[in-house]
């Protein structure tokens, strides 16, 4: 029997990516691997931390704003939101295009980033959070849940060991909620916690391509790349960590960690090695389409203390081989016996021009809570993210409601 393989789209971009990749190191462009041999790992790893903080040298206000206006000379068309993130980099509608066809480069700096350091540090990590942390070894992640007693979520977050001290990328919004929960619990442990959110930037890469696009950049050492580790990589001088996230509909997302002050270097690099990939920089209105379309929680529309990682579709995040943590028994219960909760489910909304969120609640027991909404390409219609208690409809795949003299139709797909 004759095994034929069709090469698609996404395959020819991989070997495209390598092709480019052997190239550049054939006339030894500088792009090379740091991460592989232990002690230069470790080496790098001082390096990078111990660059001078960003403060020394002006106060991050004057950071944000040299910022802005380098990327306001790039991109003309630049807009920000009230909140001074950005909205779009060019216009919604071509980044995303290239969400769903190509690489997104976005801009997720804002995300909290603690440091922790001290003997104490694996150990109570681990018997506070949902995953196993104890036993990671340098160069190694793990994303873990921080619970409450009943199982609701304080927030989602990533650990990565550097061996001598991790680093807790978590979200922006609950940062000083995080902060203070793992305060709460330090008694006589040997721990430390800064604040390094001026000290690095974050970006993060997405898209059908993306893979491939990164192949270009870093060679077959991403195929080394999981979810449970992460890369130091040195590009043009300029040294970064490579880490990759995969959500629960199996979307990949890879984030790129550096020096504050390589801000400007790293888009420089990013935008410069485009080549043939459908590449460009994501503003946070294109995001959240794609983020709503594809069932992604966020804080602190999904990710809050109303919800479990069972309702938030989190629970491969959760292992349950490990011994106690903060919640454990609410989320053994659920997961034994079945008792399951709430679902989050795309809904189609006949109308617009309400404010989130949503909640519909009877006899003091929330039924539906509606999250987030947007105007979706993908349906041609209004979209929302809601969280749907599973005994409301009753295998109905609708309901309505009254919103200041209107009822409102939603549809769950």
């Amino acid at each position: 029997m004759i095994n034929i393989r069709i090469i698609t789209n996404i395959d020819l971009m991989r070997i495209i990516g390598r092709w480019i990749h052997y190239i550049k190191l054939k006339f030894s462009i500088q792009s090379h691997f740091i991460g592989a041999i232990k002690d230069n790992f470790i080496l790098r790893t001082k390096t990078l931390v111990g660059t001078e903080n960003i403060k020394n040298i002006m106060s991050y206000k004057n950071f944000i704003e040299n910022k802005k206006n380098y990327l306001n000379n790039i991109f003309p068309e630049i807009s920000f939101n009230s909140q001074g993130k950005i909205s779009s980099y060019t216009n919604c509608n071509d980044e995303y295009f290239i969400l769903q066809n190509g690489v997104g480069f976005r801009d997720i700096s804002y995300k909290s980033i603690m440091k922790l350091e001290g003997k104490d540090v694996l150990d109570f990590i681990h018997r506070i959070s949902t995953n196993s942390i104890k036993n990671l070894q340098a160069g190694e992640k793990n994303n873990t849940l921080f619970l409450n007693d009943k199982g609701k979520i304080i927030d989602r977050t990533s650990f990565l060991s550097f061996g001598e001290y991790y680093f807790l990328i978590g979200s922006e919004n609950h940062k000083e909620k995080l902060n203070r929960w793992i305060q709460r619990f330090i008694i006589n442990e040997d721990i430390k916690i800064s604040d390094l959110n001026s000290d690095f930037s974050i970006f993060e890469i997405l898209g059908p391509q993306s893979e491939s696009y990164l192949t270009m950049i870093c060679g077959n050492e991403i195929d080394k790349l999981t979810e449970n580790n992460f890369i130091a990589f040195n590009y043009d001088a300029v040294d970064f960590y490579l880490i990759k996230n995969v959500e629960a509909n199996q979307i990949a997302k890879y984030w790129i960690i550096s020096d504050s002050n390589n801000y400007e270097s790293i888009i420089n690099i990013f935008l410069k090695e485009k080549s043939v990939f459908d590449f460009g920089l994501v503003g946070i209105d294109a995001y959240e389409i794609f983020r709503v379309e594809n069932q992604i929680a966020k804080a602190p529309n999904e990710l809050s203390d109303e919800f479990n990682p069972h309702d938030l579709k989190l629970i491969h995040e959760v292992d349950f081989s490990k011994g106690c943590y903060i919640g454990q028994e609410i989320i053994a219960r659920q997961d034994t016996y079945n008792k399951i909760q709430y679902t989050l489910s795309n809904i189609l909304i006949d109308a617009n021009g309400f404010e989130l969120p949503i909640e519909l609640i009877e006899n003091n027991q929330l039924l539906c809570k509606i999250s987030s909404v947007v105007n979706s390409p993908k349906h041609e219609k209004i979209l929302g993210l809601a969280l749907i208690r599973n005994s409301f409809l009753n295998g109905e795949k609708s309901f309505s409601f009254n919103y200041k003299d209107r009822k409102i139709v939603c549809s769950i797909l």
